[in-house]
């Protein structure tokens, strides 16, 4: 399955690299476009996967990535091609040049515009852009002759820069290019600053200070509701990061399966949740952040209808539910124009003190087979549900993960708390499990949890932290997502 000729690097007197076809007679890039890339492209759609054997679908594959990735250099030229062009109109209309960062703002809003992508991928794509707009002639070469991937020439061109004033910038260059054939981009680029490193010890001070000039976050809410979040961290900020994330990530259980991306956020909610139940966030008017959720009375008293959030809108009162288990609860009283007139003063659900007893009982998750510990788990309501008027005291609140507090509630399913013993039931009445609570290795029955001071993990709120939902044993029949 051929691909179109990719187009051959020239050096320019000053230094730099433009692109020609590399088959005879075609036109250069910057002339008028004859087709022959569409016809190309239209040529694969009709070609027939089906008859091609095992090695013949691998060699399309790679055959089809190496033309992608020399695609994507191209489309970075184009488009700086583009943005010189539209400064140089600009110039000679007398218009005022614009700074860089107006400049770059403005190619990311045609790219979205124009090619309809997301804001995210502009940015990403017009970094690239810049990054791979002028590479010295042996990555160059490497690139067109698929050696290496654009993420791997962005790298070693950077490193290329770094040190292009040091005698040894050469020798890095090629010790870099050969080690491209073996290691990914992530295992490359650490091998490139350990180099630098090595080679000019001043360097990764002066890079750190310029990475720290590019670090950014941006959150937007869409129209649905959702929120969306994008960013770039470096050096100590990006090692906090992940050391966060990965702390709050955990592993997959049969009865709930989730992709990568699912658990990353799943990881970061409770991040937030845990930085919030630490109360140490600055104050506003000396109320500490936290979920504001307006719940109507009819709303509250029906269970079923919709909550508003004070920053996403309307919410289901399905999704909230879960938080009246362990909240602090006003009583606003509104006008007929929707004006508050009268607040109540603000009252817990789950008292200290009854957090304190539920984690020495249940040290965790009381679902059958689910070893989540305290700081991950909800005071749950349970023989009297809440909506029945249950109060918050011992026999009747266990501990359970956000994930098996959600699904309890969804279910029909009912629990029996005796002692320390807490048996849970399916509609028909059958024992679906029992769990016995968790004792530390040697430790007496009923000893306080934690370190020496007595100090409780997940106490301060009587919310006991945030929860993944990615713990826990088997569902019962009828119980479940």
């Amino acid at each position: 399955m051929p691909i179109a000729p990719a187009p051959t690097t020239v050096r320019e007197d000053e230094g730099a690299y433009r692109a020609t076809d590399g088959a005879a007679g075609r036109p250069e890039w910057g002339d008028e476009p004859d087709g022959s890339l569409r016809l190309t492209i239209d040529g694969l759609w009709e070609q027939r996967l089906d008859e091609l054997d095992d090695r013949g679908l691998s060699g399309t594959l790679e055959e089809l990535q190496a033309g992608i990735d020399q695609l994507e250099v191209l489309r970075g030229r184009v488009i700086m091609a583009v943005r010189e062009r539209r400064a140089a109109a600009r110039a000679a209309a007398g218009r005022r040049e614009l700074s860089e960062r107006a400049q770059d703002r403005e190619v990311r809003e045609q790219l979205e515009e124009r090619l309809g992508m997301s804001g995210p991928e502009a940015a990403r794509v017009h970094r690239q852009s810049k990054a791979l707009a002028e590479l010295p002639g042996p990555i160059a070469a490497a690139l067109r002759a698929g050696r290496i991937r654009p993420e791997q020439a962005q790298l070693i061109a950077d490193a290329a820069r770094q040190l292009k004033d040091h005698p040894e910038c050469d020798t890095l260059l090629a010790e870099l290019l050969e080690a491209a054939q073996t290691e990914d981009a992530v295992a490359l680029g650490r091998r490139a600053r350990r180099r630098i490193a090595e080679l000019d010890p001043q360097e990764p001070d002066k890079q750190a200070e310029r990475n720290r000039e590019t670090r950014r976050a941006s959150f937007r809410q869409d129209p649905d509701g959702s929120v969306r979040f994008s960013g770039q961290a470096w050096g100590v900020e990006a090692e906090r990061l992940l050391t966060g994330i990965r702390a709050f990530t955990r592993p997959d259980t049969p009865d709930n399966p989730r992709n990568s991306g699912q658990r990353t956020a799943d990881a970061l909610d409770d991040l937030v949740a845990a930085a919030l139940e630490r109360g140490t966030a600055p104050t506003e008017h000396g109320i500490r952040p936290q979920l504001l959720i307006l719940i109507p009375w009819q709303t509250l008293v029906e269970r079923e209808g919709m909550a508003e959030g004070i920053h996403t809108g309307p919410l289901p009162f399905s999704e909230v539910s879960p938080l009246l288990d362990d909240c602090a609860i006003a009583c606003c009283v509104l006008d007929r124009d929707g004006a508050p007139i009268e607040t109540s003063e603000v009252s817990r659900t789950v008292p200290a003190s009854l957090w304190r007893e539920l984690v020495v009982r249940d040290r965790g998750c009381r679902w059958p087979k689910c070893d989540a510990p305290p700081g991950f788990c909800d005071a749950a309501h349970g023989p009297i549900a809440f909506r029945h008027g249950g109060p918050f005291t011992l026999d009747n609140t266990v501990l359970l993960c956000r994930h098996h507090h959600q699904r309890f509630d969804a279910s029909d399913m009912t629990v029996r708390i005796a002692g320390d013993r807490v048996d849970f039931f399916l509609p028909d009445g059958t024992r679906f499990g029992s769990s016995a609570p968790r004792r530390p290795p040697g430790g007496r029955r009923g000893a306080e949890p934690g370190g020496s001071d007595g100090s409780v993990p997940g106490d301060g709120s009587g919310s006991g932290g945030p929860s993944t939902g990615a713990s826990g044993g088997p569902d019962p029949p009828g119980v479940g997502s």
